[in-house]
């Protein structure tokens, strides 16, 4: 009778060492799906993460670095309506500029050179006009480039990468994740 009991109580201990390795082979086998699950979704999230562009009243800038007129253009490329915008907000941000440039150069000259106040009110309505002709279309053309800056990023939200992840039962009759791109 004493060896049947003991003989059971090999058994017991037979039977919880196997459940305690099966359980531990379960474990290991979930964590290795959720970390092909994160994997997964990391590197779906780095596929369709094109940086957004940021546009301020001092240039535009990709990733915190400032871009210039070609590198501007290359990238917008991919977005015609944003391009467009682009390139005559910048035609009339220069025109705008040359205006207000010139303008200022004639007040600047006039007060400095004029003697009598004939010549002075002369030059000095010359660059007025400048100054206030410039101003307006230089405003214009930043309000163009800004313009085109959200149409870009808005362009990038609507054409991001999709994806699907399902747990659940595979194609080939397995027991898996799946993802649809």
């Amino acid at each position: 009778m004493l060896h049947s009991n003991n003989l059971n109580i090999v058994m017991e201990a037979d039977t919880i060492s196997k459940n305690a390795a099966s359980s531990k082979s379960h474990t290991s086998s979930v964590k290795k799906m959720l970390y092909l699950i994160i994997a997964g979704i990391v590197l779906c999230g780095s596929l369709s993460a094109q940086s957004e562009l940021r546009g301020s009243w001092v240039g535009i800038f990709k990733d915190g670095r400032g871009l210039n007129p070609p590198q501007i253009r290359e990238i917008m490329s991919v977005n015609e309506a944003a391009l467009k915008h682009y390139n005559s907000g910048r035609t009339f941000e220069m025109v705008g500029a040359g205006l207000l440039g010139a303008g200022m150069i004639t007040a600047v000259v006039g007060v400095l050179t004029s003697k009598d106040s004939e010549y002075l009110n002369t030059v000095a309505m010359c660059g007025a006009v400048g100054l206030a002709a410039g101003l307006p279309v230089y405003i214009i053309g930043r309000v163009k480039i800004a313009n085109s800056v959200r149409l870009y990023n808005a362009g990038l939200r609507n054409n991001s990468m999709s994806y699907q992840m399902n747990f659940g039962i595979t194609p080939s009759g397995g027991i898996g994740v799946t993802m649809a791109f």
